[in-house]
């Protein structure tokens, strides 16, 4: 009997941003189901690759499309691809530093914003939208609920609760574009990396330098990004942490930075909460 004709094609994914070398794997889908194979493409081999069973392979920085084809009829999903950063030990127990933020070409550079739990930045996605916060109306007003990474059900969607405080690895950006063993640091990493680090400023590169205290040679840069939404304010550094606010699901814990006062050489490292909307820069850790 002939294979009935193909309508349409869909992919798992429409876009997704990988790091250098990073591999991930695309699931196509035809309608009606057939048992012939698709036939996998790169737009830009020199950009990512694929396989004939769909593993995408970051290869160089730049953009391209991966398209699935079956009986004429195609889908595609767009893959973004930036540098993926080495692996510093700065001596803070347990993890290495990345050399520069998620998106950034170089350690100075501030490099691509990201709402909390969204593995897209913001410059990709055309909606931009935060994972897991939904408005409802409630006696006739909107209010803001959550679901997924909840502990108080007063906050929850319908009183919703998980007890998950700490982003997992599918909705972690950093592990999902460097691949496995790298994450987005808890709030108490932030605070050993001011704790058990030795910080200066570099007012040439407009960025914190951060030295493991008995390696000297070991350091990275950290750039006072300024606020993504609030370019008037005084230059200031933003960084999610993985953490969730405990008193407040639909917040999570950041890393502020900032040379505040370069005349008595008062430096700013705080950890803050922020709504998980709000929109900030990216430092990866990786576990030794």
């Amino acid at each position: 009997m002939a294979e009935p004709s193909v309508q349409s094609v869909s992919l798992s994914k429409s876009m997704m941003m990988l790091g250098t070398g990073v591999t991930s794997r695309l699931s196509a889908q035809s309608t009606p189901e057939v048992s012939s194979a698709f036939e996998w493409v790169s737009d830009d081999p020199s950009i990512a690759s694929v396989s004939q069973d769909g593993l995408v392979t970051a290869i160089g920085t730049g953009e391209t499309r991966i398209r699935a084809k079956l009986q004429g009829k195609e889908a595609y999903c767009i893959v973004s691809v930036c540098p993926s950063p080495q692996a510093v030990d700065l001596g803070v127990a347990g993890i290495k530093w990345a050399t520069f933020n998620i998106g950034a070409l170089e350690p100075s550079q501030n490099g691509l914003v990201f709402t909390w739990a969204s593995t897209l930045p913001k410059s990709l996605n055309p909606k931009p939208a935060t994972p897991y916060l939904t408005y409802v109306e409630i006696d006739g007003s909107s209010k803001l609920r959550v679901t997924k990474y909840c502990q108080k059900a007063q906050y929850g969607l319908d009183g919703f609760t998980d007890n998950l405080v700490t982003l997992q690895a599918e909705d972690d950006p950093a592990t999902q574009i460097l691949g496995a063993g790298w994450r987005t640091p808890t709030k108490n990493e932030f605070n050993q990396l001011v704790e058990q680090c030795q910080w200066s400023w570099d007012s040439g590169r407009n960025c914190f330098k951060i030295a493991n205290r008995k390696n000297s040679a070991n350091y990275i840069y950290l750039p006072v990004t300024g606020h993504p939404d609030r370019p008037s304010e005084q230059p200031r550094g933003y960084y999610w942490s993985s953490s969730l606010q405990e008193s407040d699901p639909t917040g999570a814990y950041y890393f502020e930075i900032g040379h505040v006062n370069p005349d008595v050489n008062y430096d700013l490292h705080t950890v803050s909460t922020a709504i998980r909307y709000a929109t900030y820069y990216l430092r990866a850790v990786k576990s030794n």
